[in-house]
């Protein structure tokens, strides 16, 4: 309650501001929130077939009849592909050297392991910069968007924006790097 208390006096102090509020059980929200509410139904099983099958036509290392039996061997497995977010991380994680993850835990766990840790996934990267510093300069640059009203920045802007910073590097290194 206090948490929607929060949003709804930040929403009519900024009603120009969008804002997202997601959570997995409408019941959570108590008290009544003044927004357009979009339920996301969960998959049933031909459509999870259909969705990793998609996944795999795109380039998804996935092998779908073998999803399909650890989805029936493992049930724990199988809600989590019900909830589409956690299906497409399962098949845009899953390397077909390893077994799939069982829960939700695991999967959260190996896709934040790939995310922190992209050198052992991409050997072929060779970043000039660290993955500190790149944050930093991708944080700023989403400052500066956001501060400007735009959800896009020109190479003019982008450029403008690293060399005025205190990054020290050339902005084409950031660039360089932040696009691999």
């Amino acid at each position: 309650r206090r948490v929607l208390g929060l949003i709804q006096d930040f929403s009519s102090r900024y009603s120009a501001v969008p804002w997202l509020l997601t959570v997995r059980d409408a019941k959570a929200l108590a008290a009544p929130v003044d927004a357009n509410v979009l339920k996301i139904d969960v998959f049933d099983d031909t459509q999870i077939h259909a969705f990793a099958e998609a996944y795999k036509d795109a380039g998804s290392a996935i092998d779908v009849p073998e999803l399909t039996s650890q989805l029936r061997a493992f049930p724990d497995l199988r809600l989590l592909a019900r909830i589409p977010l956690f299906l497409a991380l399962l098949l845009a994680t899953a390397r077909p050297s390893e077994s799939l993850p069982r829960n939700r835990s695991e999967l959260l766990e190996h896709y934040l392991h790939i995310v922190l840790h992209p050198e052992e996934y991409k050997p072929s990267v060779s970043l000039d910069l660290s993955a500190v510093r790149l944050r930093e300069a991708a944080e700023q640059l989403a400052f500066e968007a956001l501060e400007m009203g735009k959800t896009k920045l020109s190479e003019t802007e982008l450029d403008r924006i690293l060399n005025s910073s205190r990054i020290g590097v050339s902005s084409a290194v950031y660039m360089s790097d932040l696009v691999l």
